[in-house]
């Protein structure tokens, strides 16, 4: 009973990590139209800048010419193609660390180029706070002291990025919820539906529990020689300060939509729409279309957690059934007479 229980549990485990996998996949497809990414790093570029001055000296046409300034630096300007654009869709999703700290030195230092004292302002600034935070003038050697304040610039970047990093979260987990809603309806996947025929099929079940542990093998041997990269693909949006996805990012994530969603058909779960579900649900009673409704609430909610919430879950129930299956068969065994 408790192997049976665990294997309905494992089936619709399986199914929440293939539907979270395909809407990550979908959520990074659509980043590469939206670049919501370079958009909240330059917001975060922005903030680095602006930090030592004072509230008063601010104004949006400054701002924009300050932070202009910062990409068109050679060491930033590199890492995109194109003119600047505000919109930040043409900018880099991710600037190294050592690249943002030599760019703000080099900027400070800029004082026989065309670089107007104004444009070269929050730069010293940052500069003058490296140096007041790590006690330069207290170093001898000029080699360590520019380390130093290299590391001090670099440290306030990276701080600034983990703000970056939540922001990103908070819109891709916005995106995740609308996806995952959209998924459970248009793929008809509805919890209360699977958990019955998980449960009145133990077969069926034990079936789906053994492809999962396959599943798990598979996407924790890594490797990229499989046909979409690593297995989970598209486990979750990365943040804002994490490297730039590869150019074929989006045959990837159409790879990995496939191959996910050929696993889901293999399962034998009613997955889908088939002729004559609409007309069928039409004739049920309010019960029956809430309970409906509710099932594929169930499962917008359950793909919003992510894949690498599921691919955990997962594993840890594949490892607590390899365990219990032994003793569930060796418990139906005819124990051997004591004479």
């Amino acid at each position: 009973m408790i192997l049976q229980l665990l294997n309905v549990l494992i089936g619709l485990t399986l199914i929440y990590l293939i539907f979270s996998t395909v809407a990550s996949a979908l959520f990074e497809l659509i980043e590469t139209v939206l670049k919501r990414r370079s958009q909240l790093l330059r917001r975060g570029v922005e903030q680095i800048l602006l930090a030592a001055e004072k509230a008063a000296e601010r104004s949006e046409t400054l701002v924009e010419t300050r932070v202009k300034t910062f990409y068109d630096q050679a060491l930033i300007f590199g890492l995109y193609g194109g003119d600047y654009d505000p919109t930040g869709r043409q900018l880099p999703s991710y600037i190294p660390p050592e690249r943002f700290a030599r760019a703000v030195l080099m900027l400070a230092d800029a004082k026989d180029s065309a670089l107007a004292a104004d444009e070269r302002k929050p730069f010293e600034q940052l500069k003058a706070l490296a140096e007041l935070l790590v006690g330069a003038d207290a170093i001898a050697d000029a080699q360590a002291r520019a380390k130093a304040v290299e590391a001090a610039l670099i440290q306030q970047y990276n701080d600034t990025m983990d703000r970056v990093s939540g922001w990103f979260r908070r819109y891709s987990r916005q995106w995740l919820i609308g996806i995952g809603f959209f998924l459970a309806a248009f793929a008809n996947a509805d919890t209360i539906q699977m958990i019955r025929v998980l449960a009145m099929d133990p077969v069926l079940a034990e079936q789906i529990a053994d492809s999962a542990a396959e599943v798990v093998k598979q996407r924790s041997a890594a490797g990229a020689s499989e046909q979409c990269g690593p297995a989970e693909a598209a486990p979750d949006p990365q943040p804002a300060d994490t490297a730039p996805a590869a150019d074929d990012s989006g045959d990837r994530q159409l790879c990995v939509i496939r191959e996910n969603r050929a696993l889901a058909e293999s399962l034998g779960l009613p997955i889908g729409w088939v002729r004559g579900d609409v007309d069928r649900l039409a004739e049920q009673n309010a019960f029956e279309w809430f309970k409906k409704l509710f099932g594929l609430f169930l499962t917008g909610v359950a793909i919003s957690f992510g894949a690498p919430f599921w691919f955990d879950l997962l594993n840890k129930l594949v490892s607590l059934r390899s365990t219990l299956k032994p003793k569930d068969k060796d418990a139906g065994a005819v124990p051997k007479s004591v004479t």
